[in-house]
């Protein structure tokens, strides 16, 4: 088995955003690494490609925001980028293309590393992270859709991070379709100690991973800030990743509460812990995810979470019980969770042990890899690998 080469596709860090750090995470797993041999391919966009007004929008009149030179010149380097992919199909002889994508433009680009690899007759899977269900139902036109299922029915197997995802993919293809929950490597969280703490306590920190963007709701994050100041002075709201960071802090400045945001752009990993550490609640109100790793990482920390129903969210976080969900856009009541939160140390406390625990039963990377390794297998194998998520509550 060590002889089949297995090729992961996808974004590497650095920066580390959800989908870097799931790959790097599989990429150093030991158990795999035994079976087979481990090639990577990059498909970051890098800094000096990127144009220089980023745009998350999810239109296909996105180029217009962005500019026609810099959008020929994304065009032109995610073109080159498939050459490059062939040549390393070619020379590496690989077995197994395991594609990691998220939806809209990232499926579309992941979609022609797809087809090369089916051209010359390699294994795929096609891993999932984005928001399909949203991707297709809703961004999609009949066309779009059409190709939607074509680039599935291509895959050899699909990978989605939930059983509600499975059972929606499954109605589009008539590939094999397994779910795998998303993973974290828990060990550097073991070290954060979550303590009980009020709305008396000198600052308490709210906290926002993930790329400054309207669709990542940070507009409602803003707009809800008034509202909780106005009942709780010493809450601080830390924004912290890449975007547009001085359209938003021109965004608080209109909105008066300037001295309640920090924005500190890219962070390393041991600065993201010591954040953390630090935080009181984390806040991810989304209007689109799969499974985000953000969530995961925070759970892991002990920290009670407010997110949104979209994706596989509502999988991992039960609304009462272990966070909150609201509708996304909601800004009044993102408000009015934050300040339930904030006001009751003891309920802060409890929800974070739960989560804590749930990380660590459901959600060890030690258990995604071993259901990747078995996926891998019985691709290699031509036997059906009908996976749902396991748990492993003592993991060797």
């Amino acid at each position: 088995m060590k002889d089949n080469k297995v090729l992961i596709v996808g974004p590497l860090p650095p920066p580390f955003g959800g989908i870097a750090t799931y790959l790097e995470n599989l990429l150093k797993s030991e158990l795999i690494k035994n079976k087979f041999k481990l090639f990577s391919f990059n498909t970051s966009i890098p800094e000096r490609i990127r144009h220089s007004r980023r745009t998350r929008l999810r239109s296909y009149e996105a180029w217009k925001e962005v500019g026609i030179i810099s959008f020929l010149k994304t065009v032109t380097y995610v073109i080159f980028s498939f050459f490059r992919f062939t040549v390393v199909l070619l020379n590496r002889q690989i077995s197994i293309v395991h594609i990691h994508t998220g939806s809209f433009w990232e499926f579309w680009k992941n979609s022609g590393f797809l087809v090369i690899a089916k051209i010359l007759k390699r294994k795929v899977i096609f891993h999932i992270h984005g928001a399909i269900e949203k991707f297709y139902l809703y961004e999609a036109r009949i066309f779009g859709r059409f190709l939607i299922r074509k680039v599935l029915n291509l895959s050899d197997k699909i990978v989605v991070l939930s059983d509600g995802l499975k059972r929606f993919v499954s109605t589009l293809t008539n590939t094999p379709v397994i779910s795998v929950y998303n993973g974290i490597d828990i060990e550097p969280f073991n070290q954060i100690v979550r303590r009980e703490g009020s709305a008396g306590e000198k600052k308490l920190i709210i906290l926002s991973l993930a790329p400054l963007s309207k669709d990542k709701g940070v507009d409602d994050t803003i707009l809800a800030i008034p509202r909780v100041a106005n009942q709780i002075n010493n809450v601080h709201f830390i924004f912290a990743g890449r975007g547009e960071i001085e359209k938003y802090r021109d965004l608080v400045r209109e909105n008066g509460v300037e001295e309640f945001c920090s924005f500190l752009g890219v962070i390393t990993e041991d600065e993201k812990r010591e954040l953390f550490k630090k935080a009181t609640i984390f806040l991810l109100p989304s209007y689109a995810e799969g499974q985000p790793i953000a969530i995961l990482e925070a759970m892991a920390a002990g920290l009670p979470v407010i997110s949104t129903a979209v994706g596989s969210i509502p999988e991992v976080i039960k609304d009462g019980e272990n966070g909150f969900l609201i509708e996304p856009g909601d800004y009044r009541e993102l408000a009015e969770k934050i300040i339930l939160l904030v006001a009751d140390g003891k309920f802060r406390e409890r929800i974070g042990k739960k989560n804590y625990e749930i990380v660590r039963e459901k959600h060890d990377i030690r258990r995604v890899v071993r259901e990747i390794d078995e996926a891998y297998e019985s691709l290699l194998k031509n036997e059906s690998y009908d996976a749902t998520p396991r748990l492993y509550k003592h993991i060797n």
